[in-house]
């Protein structure tokens, strides 16, 4: 299902979307890049949220004049704050390494009511992702003895291996909303 990338208010508001073209995308590694066609000159910077009309693809890692890197979803240092879109309940998803189609749904309680066909999103509980982002559905689900969490398998919304086009995702309060969070921490530790 494609999202609606201008329709809440909230999120015009908020973020800024620019369209970028695909030119080297892989999908077959262990730690999978994509490049696009756009990059300072068209604002953008590292750490920026990067999509599809699908859903999460991955977050810029580095820039040029005219080129950005995004580390793809299918990478194993990414994770993409999440949440059951049916119960709210947070969660991280994480790609488990072997399949571009399929990640891990990591912190889920056994008390969690889940089912096979529940859509995942993005939490929004960070400055990078807008929340609701398509991330996927709950293919499978497990317990295995003595664990606290769910062992479960994520169809990914977006089809890495198939990617055109994606937009890179400006959160305009970002500086603002890590400036007061980073007080809080200071404070704190």
């Amino acid at each position: 299902p494609e999202i609606q990338i201008v329709s809440d208010g909230d999120i015009v508001n908020k973020y800024e979307f620019n369209r970028a073209k695909v030119i080297n995308n892989s999908t077959r590694r262990f730690n999978n890049y994509i490049t696009v066609d756009r990059g300072i000159k068209e604002g953008v910077e590292p750490d920026m949220a990067v999509i599809d009309n699908n859903g999460v693809v991955g977050k810029v890692k580095s820039v040029s004049n005219h080129f950005s890197v995004i580390t793809s979803v299918l990478h194993s240092d990414v994770l993409v704050s999440s949440k059951i879109l049916r119960t709210g309940d947070l969660c991280t998803t994480k790609w488990g390494g072997k399949d571009p189609y399929t990640a891990k749904l990591l912190y889920v309680p056994l008390h969690v009511d889940l089912q096979e066909g529940d859509t995942i999103v993005t939490s929004g509980y960070n400055a990078v992702f807008p929340e609701n982002i398509p991330v996927g559905v709950i293919k499978s689900f497990e317990v295995r003895d003595d664990a606290l969490f769910y062992d479960i398998d994520v169809s990914l919304a977006a089809k890495l291996n198939r990617l055109s086009y994606v937009y890179i995702i400006k959160n305009k309060l970002k500086i603002e909303q890590d400036s007061v969070e980073s007080q809080i921490i200071e404070v704190n530790d």
